[in-house]
């Protein structure tokens, strides 16, 4: 059966690793047992910095990936014979070594017996102009050298782990423009959030959640944000009122900015409801201090300027294109 089957239950892994990078480790662990191995690397190498920008291992205890990142990945003797490589390709030590060169090599003779390691096979993932990126399954001294079956094995497994590494770099990718923009609204010192046509948060920057936490005129409950005073809700309420409406020729021009009164001698919060686009989308903007609109939109414009977006609505749009996460803890 395929639930029993030690290739189909790697597939499964491999896969598994590429929706969600902590689980990496999971096909590595696999592959290695598949293989007959100790344990397994995946590596992304910058050619540019020659240092590794990514790193996943199984079977390797953690102080070893430390001592390899920053001493012994630039003496790594297997390296250049994958850098002449083209994705698909696979390696083994036979390739490089007889074994009187690897007892001089200190890559062999010092970091590897230090982790009960010897042998390798690697298959390469990626050759680009400034990223290589190998899968290696470590082997002992006396598990020995790989054969035919290994090597096959990782030829096998090639398309599936291409596949899960293309699909873990896309989402990194999309994680690292998501980024973008939160640093760039994170930049305000305004307190900012966006919000669902539910009227629950998507998203709030620290200057917000500050406020909220402070509990002085504007909270979280549930996710949804809250005001003081039966004026500030009945003027929220009506803000979010009439962007729900949009499209009604009565509505499109409404929008409301109103104070949120504070405790003691505390100046009133300014805040702005705003429509960003016909999604129905609303932004949220609180500031501590009596500013005017134009310094709102000014913020904006910032906002837009950080992101490359020529457009208030592209900005909104990046933010559902992106999936910026809620972050209200």
């Amino acid at each position: 059966m395929a639930d029993s089957d030690p290739f189909l239950q790697t597939i499964d892994a491999v896969y598994a690793g590429g929706l969600e990078s902590e689980r990496m480790p999971e096909a590595l662990e696999a592959t290695s047992s598949l293989l007959g191995a100790v344990g397994a690397t995946l590596e992304v190498i910058s050619k540019p910095a020659k240092r590794p920008i990514g790193f996943w291992a199984a079977g390797l205890p953690d102080v070893s990936r430390t001592q390899y990142i920053e001493h012994f990945a630039a003496l790594n003797p297997r390296i250049p014979l994958t850098l002449r490589q083209c994705a698909g390709d696979v390696a083994w030590d036979r390739q490089l070594f007889d074994e009187g060169q690897m007892k001089r090599d200190p890559f062999y003779s010092e970091f590897l017996p230090h982790l009960g390691l010897r042998y390798f096979v690697s298959i390469v993932l990626e050759q680009s102009v400034d990223t290589l990126a190998v899968v290696a399954v470590q082997r002992s001294r006396k598990q020995g050298h790989v054969e035919k079956r290994e090597i096959n094995l990782m030829r096998r497994l090639y398309p599936h782990y291409q596949r899960a590494y293309d699909l873990t770099m896309r989402l990194k990718g999309a994680s690292d423009r998501s980024n973008l923009l939160e640093n760039a609204v994170e930049w305000l010192t305004d307190g900012v959030a966006l919000l669902r046509a539910d009227s629950k948060i998507v998203y709030a920057n620290d200057a917000m959640l500050s406020f909220a936490q402070r509990g002085d005129g504007i909270r979280t409950v549930g996710g949804i944000l809250e005001l003081a005073g039966h004026e500030a809700r009945r003027n929220f309420d009506a803000a979010l009122g009439a962007i729900a409406r949009l499209g009604n020729a009565s509505a499109d021009a409404q929008s409301s900015d109103f104070p949120v009164m504070r405790t003691g001698e505390a100046p009133a919060y300014v805040v702005s409801v705003r429509p960003l686009a016909r999604a129905k989308s609303r932004i949220v903007h609180a500031m501590g201090r009596r500013v005017s609109l134009d310094t709102v939109y000014s913020h904006l414009k910032q906002i837009r300027e950080k992101t490359g977006c020529r457009s208030v609505p592209e900005l909104i749009r990046k933010f559902g294109e992106w999936n910026v996460p809620l972050r209200l803890s």
